[in-house]
């Protein structure tokens, strides 16, 4: 279950943690 925040801070992690199961 991946979410996309409305917060900036967030939207960093998040992508990091896209990126990362998207290699897998």
């Amino acid at each position: 279950m991946i979410t996309l925040p409305s917060h900036g801070q967030d939207t960093a992690a998040v992508k990091l943690v896209v990126t990362g199961q998207a290699d897998l």
